[in-house]
């Protein structure tokens, strides 16, 4: 009996652990197929859908193939965005450049009464040409077009100023190039401008190029927006109606109709208070013919109903409590009487202005507001964008009434504004621009005022910007200033630690970089005497004189930061490489990720101590070395020796065959450790140079080893020289400074440093 009860027993706790094993498994496929779900969802959204995902427990993997670097950024920051990142594993891979379908050129210029914005993508070709057309039109223009690396079958020289023309003549609509046809879209106000217009286009449009026309008239905006009605026991009479669209205008008809009014007509005008005025035309209509007769009056917001003077009072309150409560959020209800008309209803002059609010964070910029004109939501996100692109952008911007909201040209001013601080609210109200925020700069306030009063001059601001002051590392003066080769190996630490970084496919710092470029301004600010190039490099994703303008905006960049930290401009110089000089192979994302880069190089060592690049202090040992080289090239007496750049690793001649002495080692070391000089072809290596200051330990040491005129050379069995391409070594160093008149001569001669004669006078 005792064996029976056990078998139970362990046939039960197996059903049990079966049955929850099987749970368990189901759970866990229900849990990963709804975070593979969720994922897939938010990708697409996004609009990143060739990512393809996998759930496994609570990993999640991402993959596919990623039409670029910011499709892929883009991807990863979504997932990450919905689990935590330690779960997320990635391979994606990026599609070979040759095998991706050329990006579309789209050109679309949007037209209002006080600007034209043009959007969209242009062809590289076009960099600069589009601005300079734009600049011909009567009002102002903004350029933000994406340049793309695809070439498309257009004779621009015709169809740019074909462009410009045409939207010359439109004051609202846009005009839009793709596909080799010129869509235009606009609004005129009679049948002769849109005569005038479709006549022209067809005449002057260039041969090759499509053409597509819709013209239409204007609509009317209306202020106050009104519904005026007298209704009676036949029915009504409309006085005066409108409707934002064809189907609202249909629904108020229906409904008048029906109660007895004959022939209702409402005109589609622009200017409805909200989407809900239908509503709340038909719920006030509704009440009034509650009544033996009255008159309804709407004007905006405000429903006023008219009634009989015999009403009583009570009837009258709860009449207008009935009415109230039929109209929709946001609408006022009067019920009046005649002796009380002329004070109750008074439709309003003007509709007071609706704000623009823009939020500034660390990490996202907020939109929100009515700007004016047709197009206009669209062109201050797509300058916000632009302006942005490191930050996360929601826009909730509209379309409102001209003259009611915020002009696009006001917009942007402020946005402009906003660009110069880490933190900020703008907000604006018709005519006055309410700004707060910090930034960098304790003189950020003045140069803020001095930028919004040259943007809007008719603007009343105000104002409250606290300028934070920039870290500074103090200057390290006298003879603690940092040489040349310390300089360059801090920079490369701090770049180390924290490498600069941009935003993908845009010249905009991270906030992650702030540190890093303060880190870099300290250390430039030790280094008064030395200049230095900001090279910027990509990979060779895109086309070759894309990444060439990405490098170089990003070098830009970068010097632009350094410049508002206070290092000066004659100390620096930007230059962009592009893909041309790779550190790492391009063939994997760890090689591409090396070769997206900015590399600070040291030029030249300044003269800082006298024109002749000589201490006063040291005038004894000056004249030991004119003496030893007075017949050297001018250009060596300066400090600026005409021989190659060297830099560290890459050797300078071929002595495989020449045997090296000890002396000749020597002398070859301290000539790869002379001055670092900038080279005049932009191909030079990039390697990590070896730079020697003019610090004056070397003169003390010449002054040490032997007195001025004893610094004659040697015979060549006692001392030798770094090998020459032209003349034999002991040929070199047997030949007198009196005779070094050609030019191979000279170039031994610039050959020759000081440690090469301290070696010399050392094996006297």
């Amino acid at each position: 009996m005792r064996i029976v009860a056990y078998l139970f027993l362990a046939i039960a706790i197996g059903l049990s652990a079966f049955a929850a094993f099987k749970t368990a498994g189901v759970l866990a496929d229900r849990i990963e197929e709804r975070n593979a779900r969720i994922a897939t969802a938010a990708l697409v959204a996004a609009g990143q859908n060739w990512a393809e995902i996998e759930a496994d427990g609570t990993r999640i993997s991402l993959s596919g193939t990623a039409p670029g670097e910011g499709a892929r950024f883009r991807a990863i920051d979504v997932v990450r965005s919905i689990y935590d990142e330690d779960n997320v594993e990635e391979s994606i891979v990026l599609a070979d450049a040759e095998d991706l379908p050329p990006e579309p050129v789209r050109i679309e210029l949007l037209l209002t009464p006080d600007q034209v914005t043009a959007l969209g993508t242009r062809p590289v070709m076009l960099e600069g040409r589009l601005s300079e057309q734009l600049a011909t039109l009567a009002r102002p223009t903004m350029d933000l077009t994406r340049p793309v690396d695809t070439v498309v079958d257009v004779d621009w020289d015709s169809a740019l100023p074909f462009l410009a023309t045409l939207s010359d003549q439109i004051t609202t609509g846009r005009v839009t190039l793709e596909d080799g046809t010129v869509h235009v879209e606009a609004a005129l106000p009679d049948d002769a401008s849109r005569a005038d217009l479709r006549s022209f286009a067809r005449s002057e449009v260039p041969p090759g190029l499509g053409l597509d026309l819709s013209l239409t008239s204007p609509r009317t905006i209306l202020s106050p927006y009104p519904f005026v009605v007298e209704t009676d026991a036949e029915g009504g009479v409309l006085r005066d109606c409108a409707a934002a669209t064809a189907d609202d205008a249909a629904q108020i008809e229906r409904a008048l109709a029906e109660v007895g009014v004959a022939d209702p007509d409402c005109a589609i005008a622009l200017g409805a208070p909200d989407a809900a005025w239908p509503d709340a035309v038909l719920a006030a209509l509704a009440t009034a013919l509650t009544l033996p007769e009255a008159e309804l009056t709407v004007h905006d917001w405000t429903v006023e109903l008219l009634v009989s003077a015999s009403l009583p009072v009570e009837d009258r309150l709860n009449l207008a409590e009935d009415l109230a409560a039929a109209l929709p959020e946001g609408y006022e209800a009067r019920v009046v009487q005649p002796a009380t008309l002329g004070s109750q209803i008074t439709p309003r002059a003007a509709v007071p202005p609706s704000p623009l609010v823009l939020t500034l964070t660390t990490e996202t910029l907020d939109l929100s507001g009515a700007v004016a004109s047709t197009g206009g939501p669209e062109a201050v996100t797509a300058y916000a964008r632009t302006a942005f692109s490191d930050r996360d952008l929601t826009s909730n911007l509209e379309s409102e009434r001209i003259g009611q909201s915020t002009p696009v040209a006001t917009a942007i001013a402020a946005l402009d504004s906003l660009s110069l601080l880490n933190t900020g609210d703008a907000r604006i109200v018709g005519d006055r621009l309410q700004l707060s925020g910090t930034g960098l700069g304790e003189d950020l306030p003045e140069r803020i005022e001095a930028l919004l009063e040259g943007l809007l001059p008719d603007m009343l601001l105000d104002l409250e910007i606290e300028g934070l002051p920039i870290p500074e590392t103090p200057v390290v003066e006298g003879d603690t200033t940092l040489d040349a080769e310390t300089c360059f190996d801090r920079l490369a630490e701090a770049q180390e630690e924290a490498p600069i970084g941009f935003s993908p496919a845009s010249a905009t710092l991270t906030l992650a970089s702030a540190a890093t470029i303060d880190t870099i301004a300290g250390i430039l600010r030790e280094c008064p005497d030395v200049r230095f190039e900001i090279g910027g490099h990509t990979d060779n994703q895109g086309g070759e004189e894309l990444n060439r303008q990405i490098s170089e905006a990003r070098a830009n960049s970068v010097l632009d930061a350094l410049l508002a930290r206070g290092v000066f401009l004659d100390r620096m110089t930007a230059i962009g490489y592009g893909e041309s000089l790779p550190v790492a192979s391009n063939e994997t994302e760890e090689g591409r990720a090396r070769n997206r880069r900015i590399e600070f190089t040291v030029l030249e060592i300044a003269d800082a101590e006298g024109e002749d690049g000589t201490d006063p202090d040291d005038v004894a040992e000056g004249e030991a070395n004119s003496e030893a080289t007075e017949d050297e090239p001018a250009a060596e007496a300066e400090g600026t020796p005409d021989a190659d750049v060297q830099s560290a690793g890459t050797p300078t001649e071929d002595t495989a065959d020449t045997p090296r002495t000890d002396e000749a080692i020597i002398a070859e070391d301290a000539q790869a450790e002379g001055p670092f000089v900038a080279p005049d072809d932009a191909s030079r290596p990039r390697s990590r140079p070896v730079i020697e200051a003019a610090a004056e330990e070397e003169t003390e040491a010449e002054a040490e080893t032997a007195p001025a005129e004893e610094a004659e050379p040697e015979p060549a069995d006692d001392t030798e020289t770094a090998p020459s391409d032209t003349a034999p070594e002991d040929e070199a160093a047997d030949a007198p400074a009196d005779d070094a008149e050609t030019e191979d001569a000279a170039a031994d001669d610039a050959d020759t440093t000081p440690a090469a004669d301290d070696q010399q006078e050392t094996s006297q």
